[in-house]
């Protein structure tokens, strides 16, 4: 799960544009100035296309944190 979680974090920093050392469990949606709804699209896309999954608009709303969102792909790739 280590690997995923950081070619996740790779996905959120190159979208976000922001440095791999500063997405922790508690980056959020509201708090960051630069995960606004494009780049969440841009997340979701990159992930979607990287693992072959499709996520249902549920969990792309609810992936507020990038912890919440490590879980809900998690959950996803269970299934596979």
């Amino acid at each position: 799960m280590k690997n995923i979680t950081k070619e996740i974090k790779l996905i959120f920093s190159k979208s976000l544009g922001i440095s791999i050392n500063e997405i922790k469990n508690t980056l959020s949606y509201v708090k960051s100035d630069k995960w606004d709804s494009l780049n969440h699209m841009k997340i979701v896309a990159q992930i979607e296309k990287k693992y072959k999954i499709q996520l249902k608009m549920t969990d792309i709303v609810a992936m507020e944190t990038f912890g919440k969102s490590i879980n809900i792909i998690n959950k996803y790739l269970k299934k596979k």
